[in-house]
């Protein structure tokens, strides 16, 4: 569990039974002896490593997209019922659980997050958590999904138009993310400092017209959660920071990858993020 599936297993823990995989043991005697710990609540989630994964109502994958290929083959043998959310940020991992047999929900999750310590995070701001079933077939599992989820506390919704959300999220990541990641600035800057800002209008502008969505809609969400995020740093300026590979792949990459037009803007940005992680 890191910093998202330990904000997910905390929050779903108060009226849920919950356990928490994860692939060290060392995180599991932490969690066991201190719990869950975010800012001032404390919060009891049973851990297991993910080897000995047992049977749930639910699955809920938080790893992100650089994990994913290590986690899918335990999804490959759950049954055609059971029931899987993924929420990964960028849009790679929509292939990769096609073919998977349970009944499959993909979600976006709007809450900032930052992992502390192998059972401390702090939730750095309120959002939502909003899912949609992959195949048609099963809308109304994600009805009563919504139904046994949903609380004041941590609000999950249905979105009748999830992708064009993925896709939003997808292009406020490759803005942002990578624009923090090179500057190791907050994500505030990408608004207030001016050259950062232009960069930011010239991102979002190419991955609009490569992905035809709305320019003027994504600009203003783009400054929108850099502000609302200002004193953040962003998941790919962390993983940079603790010399961990980025996502980038999964958000710049898919852009260039789909992209029927040059991208070069993004190409820019994922070439230097690559260096970064090669450094």
């Amino acid at each position: 569990m890191g910093a998202l599936g330990m904000l997910v297993a905390s929050k779903l823990s108060v009226n849920h039974a919950v356990t928490g995989y994860v692939r060290r043991p060392e995180q599991i005697e932490r969690i066991k002896q201190s719990g869950l710990i975010s800012d001032v609540n404390i919060y009891n989630v049973s851990t297991k490593l993910i080897n000995d994964i047992g049977h749930h109502e639910l699955y809920i994958v938080c790893v992100k997209q650089t994990h994913l290929n290590d986690v899918i083959p335990y999804l490959k043998k759950l049954l055609d019922d059971d029931k899987v959310i993924f929420l990964q940020n960028g849009l790679g991992h929509v292939e990769k659980v096609q073919s998977l047999k349970p009944k499959v929900f993909l979600g976006t999750c709007d809450h900032g997050v930052m992992r502390l310590s192998d059972y401390e995070y702090s939730h750095k701001g309120e959002g939502k958590v909003r899912i949609a079933s992959l195949r048609e077939s099963n809308r109304n599992d994600a009805v009563r999904l919504v139904e046994a989820l949903d609380y004041s506390f941590f609000p999950v919704e249905i979105h009748p138009e999830l992708f064009r959300i993925l896709y939003e999220k997808l292009m406020i990541n490759s803005v942002i993310n990578p624009l923090t990641a090179i500057f190791e600035v907050p994500n505030g800057q990408v608004v207030e400092n001016t050259y950062l800002n232009k960069l930011a209008k010239k991102l979002t502008k190419e991955g609009a017209d490569a992905l035809s969505l709305d320019f003027d809609r994504l600009w203003e969400k783009v400054k929108e959660v850099a502000i609302h995020t200002k004193d953040n740093h962003s998941s790919m300026l962390r993983d940079i920071e603790q010399r961990q590979l980025t996502e980038i792949d999964y958000i710049n990459g898919y852009i260039m990858k789909v992209s029927d037009q040059p991208v070069p803007y993004h190409e820019c940005m994922y070439n230097m993020v690559k260096a970064k992680e090669q450094r």
